[in-house]
């Protein structure tokens, strides 16, 4: 329905001066007829636009008019209207009004409507209406307040998603992978089971924690590339609307960022109980081995560690047997099997 301004205008002297001024729409302003571009919109927008003749001047203009975080829940009208917000809306105009700051639009007046819609198909019949003075008193400032940051959404978002992204860090930073990838020594105790598993966590672990901070970046800062800032402005008119998307896209980068730290402390946690609780593999016993070597020349080892079974008197493998002492940087030596005249345990 096209929206019929002749009551509202003959009732009114437009404003040429700019003047900034709050307008009181009444029953005589169409705000129900208003143009809108609701039906455009599906369940995840950030907002939309209203279009229709300033009360101020009678200019066409256009406002935006931002649902996400700021339109309440109320009970479903017949019409299935289940979200209501009021907004501000400041007239920008093209005409020209004297006495305007310098690139300024508009003429300066501002007025308050009242938006139901539907959140599931919001282009489904919405509702516009003024505003009473009796109500309007009460929720003019705030409203305009949440208007005025509309532009500055992403940046705020963004310093808010980098103080969360230091407390996701110092919270993986508290369960210390760092510090699990430095226990080789505990590692190599491991059954071969064990081993798989501790390797698997940490894994996943260390593949998260990257993930994670991937995410919480780009909610921060961005993806450093021109390309993908001016994309997102390419429609002119929904230029109004980007800081709103942009920072319902960094919302969800930080959601996502929270994601990957749930694995990443669970898997760092299971590695970290490997490390406690998990008991040691069976270490080799060790002996002293006591031989002689060219025949005449007696010859007793440090503690160490057969390669093969234990050679017994009565049983001689082989000719040869691999002993390796159990010292650091020890190398095997090959002990000959009848040579040895005694094994005693360490």
């Amino acid at each position: 329905m096209v929206a019929d301004y002749s009551i509202w205008e003959s009732n009114h002297t437009p404003i040429t001066a700019y003047t900034m001024t709050r307008i009181l729409v009444t029953d005589s302003y169409p705000a129900k007829d208003l143009d809108h571009d609701l039906n455009e919109r599906d369940k995840s927008m950030v907002g939309f636009h209203i279009r229709g003749h300033c009360p101020g001047c009678f200019h066409p203009t256009s406002a935006v008019c931002a649902t996400r975080y700021l339109a309440e829940k109320m009970s479903p009208d017949e019409q299935g209207r289940d979200r209501h917000m009021y907004t501000t809306l400041k007239c920008a105009c093209i005409g020209a009004h004297t006495l305007a700051p310098p690139a300024t639009f508009g003429c300066g007046a501002e007025w308050m409507l009242k938006v139901s819609y539907n959140s599931a198909h919001p282009g489904d019949r919405p509702l516009i209406a003024g505003v009473p003075q009796a109500e309007a008193q009460y929720r003019w400032a705030a409203a305009d307040a949440n208007g005025a940051a509309i532009p500055g959404s992403l940046s705020t978002f963004q310093t808010s998603a980098g103080k969360w992204q230091t407390a996701l860090t110092a919270i993986v930073a508290l369960v210390g992978i760092g510090s699990l990838l430095t226990g080789r020594s505990t590692f190599q105790t491991l059954i071969p089971v064990w081993q798989l598993l501790l390797v698997v966590a940490l894994g996943v672990a260390v593949l998260s924690d990257g993930l994670m901070l991937w995410a919480a970046d780009l909610a921060s800062l961005g993806f450093p590339s021109l390309r993908s800032s001016t994309e997102d402005l390419k429609d002119l008119e929904e230029a109004d609307l980007a800081p709103l998307e942009m920072a319902r896209k960094a919302e969800h980068r930080l959601w996502t960022s929270f994601a990957f730290a749930v694995p990443t402390i669970a898997a760092s946690i299971f590695a970290l109980a490997i490390l406690l609780f998990v008991g040691s593999a069976n270490p080799a016993p060790t002996y002293k081995v006591s031989y002689t070597q060219k025949g005449s020349i007696a010859m007793t080892t440090s503690c160490g560690t057969f390669s093969s079974p234990l050679p017994t008197p009565s049983k001689r493998l082989s000719p040869n047997i691999t002993f390796t002492p159990k010292v650091n940087g020890a190398t095997p030596i090959p002990v000959g099997t009848m040579t040895i005249t005694s094994i005693a345990g360490c």
